[in-house]
């Protein structure tokens, strides 16, 4: 009888920490296209505590209807910190407004209440600093493979620059008007703009609405002939060269539905980049290939922390099949 009130009492537990993770705050938004794309709510302004409540005094509102002055809540799960708020501070925030008033039903045990948000309060967008510019790192939460320091480094200036033109793309209902946005974004000068414009095409933003979710799109036959012709600015650019390891690894990336022909002979050097985030985006799309040809060979399952003599061997096994074996996917090259 203990045994059974223990484990209802855990799974009670267990449920409710699901819940401050989904139903409070959504889930961990690792990306800022996925951010601006899905948060009903993006707000600048300056940060003001009162009696230990955190205050933002709303300068322009990017997105969604105007406030003045929201007051700010935030769930988390207890992985991820508290995100930490100075007075004065200038931020911007991803928020949204979360339906609580129906609580949730666990089944065998019935609803769970939740509390009713109140007027003129909102809710992070995401977990930890997660919904939050300017980020701040903590030593445990660093994610260096999903949080672009291009973007986690830049001013706030130029995240609002950035939220603002893909807002552009948003609020477009024309595909070929979004695709033009893109095409200038991607041709920028501004790196953090360049990256970004990227990253949000690659995860569906150019052609998914706002009522849905900015998913991985690679198995979407209907858009691959979009982003095959995007892959053309890349090549064009010679994005897969440029000096930022970012920009490197997103172009990389993107260039997973270029004709092998293309791609290969590019992706081979970089198994040896000095970037650690583009040996493993390079080692993804090899593997993938590899798969979808069903190649064999131990130079396939490749990993990108093996030393850097390991690396060059496979790098010379990937140089031999490709020669000799490229005249299989030159009548793809146009």
């Amino acid at each position: 009888m203990c045994k059974n009130k223990l484990f209802k009492i855990c799974f009670i537990t267990v449920c409710i920490f699901s819940l401050s993770t989904n139903g409070y705050a959504k889930v961990g938004y690792s990306r800022l296209s996925q951010l601006v794309h899905e948060a009903p709510y993006i707000a600048k302004g300056k940060i003001s505590i009162k009696n230990d409540k955190v205050i933002l005094n709303i300068e322009k509102m990017l997105k969604g209807e105007s406030y003045s002055e929201l007051l700010i809540s935030f769930r988390q799960d207890s992985e991820a910190p508290d995100p930490i708020f100075n007075d004065g501070e200038e931020v911007i925030l991803f928020l949204h407004i979360p339906d609580f008033s129906k609580g949730y039903i666990i089944p065998g045990l019935g609803p769970i209440p939740l509390p009713e948000i109140k007027e003129g309060e909102m809710y992070l967008f995401g977990l930890g600093d997660q919904g939050k510019w300017p980020r701040k790192y903590y030593e445990k939460y660093k994610f260096q493979e999903h949080y672009p320091k291009l973007q986690d480094t830049a001013s706030l200036e130029a995240i609002q620059d950035v939220v603002e033109k893909l807002q552009k793309i948003e609020d477009s209902n024309n595909l070929d008007e979004k695709i033009s946005f893109y095409m200038e974004y991607i041709k920028s000068s501004d790196k953090v703009l360049q990256y970004t414009a990227m990253e949000y095409a690659l995860y569906g933003g150019i052609w998914t609405s706002q009522k849905e979710n900015l998913n991985w799109v690679g198995n979407s036959t209907k858009y691959k002939y979009i982003l095959k012709k995007l892959c053309d600015e890349i090549f064009s650019l010679s994005l897969i060269d440029d000096k930022e390891p970012t920009i490197r690894s997103e172009a990389i990336r993107l260039l997973r539905f270029a004709e092998p022909y293309n791609i290969i002979p590019l992706l081979i050097p970089k198994i040896t980049d000095a970037d650690r985030l583009v040996r493993s985006v390079t080692c993804g799309n090899l593997t993938q290939f590899a798969r979808e040809q069903k190649i064999k060979g131990d130079f396939i399952n490749f990993k990108p922390e093996d030393s850097i003599e390991s690396l060059m061997a496979i790098q010379k096994q990937w140089n031999d099949w490709w020669e000799e074996n490229k005249h299989r996917f030159s009548a793809k090259k146009e």
